[in-house]
């Protein structure tokens, strides 16, 4: 019996829109624009990651920037008192769209020693450039594994673009949940692509759903 491809169309219906060809666009332009090299996929067999939790991350890939900054401008906060962390953030792309857009802090976590590198120049590059980030922004790279790093203290927005699933995943949630209710901030998760993690969330409960958009789903650490 043939699959019908309508639930595919409803899904990703919005590629064909206006918006969606746009984002098609700006994705293809941004290393131009910014002189940087955020664009390339990269493979786990290919780079030195010093984890036991390698076995449970996914390859790098790029995040669509303009989607990003919409989903960013959606939530309802502001941004020049918070803290935006990528945890897993390969070439740190995502620190160069939150930068612009004026967060009190980027931070990108990462725990490939090359793609720290890559987002370490690319930062560079970026901040020796025209357009760079808003007035204010610190921005930076850390070589880290995500279970092992301290959330900076203060309101902070998590951005996961599925970086690894099942136990690492969870400990991670569950260290920014401990950071919602000892007090220390307002945590927003913001999660691209969260398929079968929505069980994770599920189980450790303590996230409040707030909204979706498109692939996008954004999430609220309860503080009691």
């Amino acid at each position: 019996m043939p699959v019908s491809p309508l639930p595919w169309l409803r899904r990703h219906a919005w590629r064909l829109s206006p918006l969606g060809l746009l984002d098609a666009w700006a994705d293809r332009r941004f290393d131009a624009r910014h002189g940087t090299e955020t664009s390339t996929d990269a493979q786990l067999r290919d780079l030195s990651i010093d984890s036991p939790n390698r076995r449970q991350a996914h390859r790098y890939t790029p995040t669509p920037p303009s989607a990003l900054r919409r989903v960013l401008e959606r939530l309802p906060i502001d941004r020049t008192g918070y803290s935006f962390v990528d945890i897993g953030s390969g070439k740190g792309r995502t620190l160069l769209v939150a930068a612009g857009l004026g967060f009190q802090r980027a931070v990108g976590v990462e725990f490939a020693r090359e793609l720290h590198r890559v987002a370490e120049a690319n930062i560079a590059q970026f901040l020796n450039r025209a357009g760079g980030p808003a007035p204010g922004c610190a921005i930076e790279s850390v070589l880290a594994d995500a279970t092992q790093y301290p959330l900076p203290a203060g309101d902070l927005v998590l951005y996961f673009f599925r970086p690894f699933h099942g136990g690492v995943l969870r400990d991670v949630l569950a260290n920014a949940l401990r950071h919602a209710r000892h007090r220390r901030g307002r945590v927003w998760v913001v999660f691209l692509y969260l398929e079968d993690q929505r069980a994770v969330f599920d189980e450790l409960g303590g996230f409040s759903h707030r909204f979706s958009w498109r692939r996008f789903d954004v999430f609220e650490a309860l503080a009691a």
